[in-house]
């Protein structure tokens, strides 16, 4: 079953729905917004709402006290052509607070 839990960011309520330690959605409006947009093959047995989800919670407190490579160490999945796989790898490749060219 899938974990979901929000965080209090200095922008709003992050939601969040995770498979263990991988981040399956992440959105400012809600739990059921996330599901609409998910693979049906991610959401088989719904999700249970815990707390904070371990790793990912931490990373994105990290990330809002000023660690910009937080992020980084969240590990992610979404569905999408293998195009677009492609082109989210290269963007995760990008340093925060840079601008990169798509020849680079």
């Amino acid at each position: 079953m899938l974990i979901a839990a929000n965080h209090k960011t200095p922008v709003g309520t992050l939601y969040l729905i995770a498979d263990d330690q991988i981040l399956l959605g992440a959105g400012f409006r809600s739990f059921k917004d996330l599901v609409s947009r998910m693979a049906e093959t991610d959401i088989p047995d719904g999700y249970k709402e815990v707390k904070q989800i371990p790793v990912i919670s931490s990373l994105i407190t990290d990330y809002f006290d000023g660690d910009l490579t937080a992020l980084n160490g969240i590990k992610v999945r979404q569905p999408g052509a293998k195009f677009s796989q492609d082109v989210w790898k290269a963007m995760r490749k990008v340093p925060a607070g840079k601008t990169w060219s798509y020849s680079q």
